[in-house]
Order: C-alpha cells, then structure tokens, then sequence
C-alpha cells in the first residue's frame, strides 16, 4: 500500500505538471494566433483536473486504510461456505471487515443441541 501511494504521489506530480504546461502552451498558442483571445481560465481548469485525481487518489488509500466491509462477493462466498457446512443448522450477525490485506469474519452458528462443546468447536476450526 506505500510502495502504491508513493506511486500515486508521483504520478499526480507529473499529471500536475503536464496539465499546466499544456494548459499554458495552450494559452500562449492561442494568444498568438487570436490576438486579444482571453483564455487564462484554462489554467485553473487543469489545476482542477489535477485535484479530482488527487481526491480519488484519498478516497482509495482511506479505503486501504481504514476497517471496511468486505466486497459483496466474497460476503456471498462466506455465506455459502457456512450454509454448506451441514452441522451448522444456521447462522447470524455475519461481520466482516478488512484491514489492508487482512480479511475479519465473525458470525454466529446454531449447532445441534446433543453435540458437545469440543464437537462444535471443532465446526468453528474448520
């Protein structure tokens, strides 16, 4: 996750550093064939560009970063392993979280009543 923000952070100062190049290449192009034409506007336009990335750049490295629930493919992954397990009659207050490449499954199983604690711990193992 560092190697990949370190990556996003170079990668914005390069987009950066094109947009307002270009942005001014553009301004003075323009200023040279139309004489008069105003169009200093697009300077900050690019710098606005350049934000956006930015912003979605924190949006993905929060989600890394911080407790979030798992995709809701693998949620219904989860659910099928467990509804699979035939000694599990059934289950609730499924919770999921990830934290940077780890996955956290918490949830609550129905046994059958004459199985003994070391048989549905077992369950839980597997």
């Amino acid at each position: 996750m560092a190697v990949e923000a370190d990556a996003w952070h170079l990668r914005a100062d390069i987009y950066m550093s094109l947009g307002v190049m270009v942005a001014l290449f553009i301004i003075i192009i323009v200023e040279f064939l139309i004489l008069g034409k105003n169009i200093y506007w697009l300077d900050s336009v690019a710098v606005f560009i350049v934000a956006f990335m930015v912003c979605q750049l924190i949006v993905k490295s929060a989600k890394d970063l911080l407790d979030i629930s798992l995709p809701d493919e693998e949620i219904a992954t989860i659910k099928n392993i467990i509804c699979a397990n035939e000694e599990i009659s059934r289950y609730h207050d499924l919770k999921t979280r990830k934290a940077g490449n780890r996955r956290f499954i918490e949830f609550h199983i129905f046994v059958a009543p004459n199985m003994t604690v070391k048989q549905s711990h077992e369950i839980t193992k597997k």
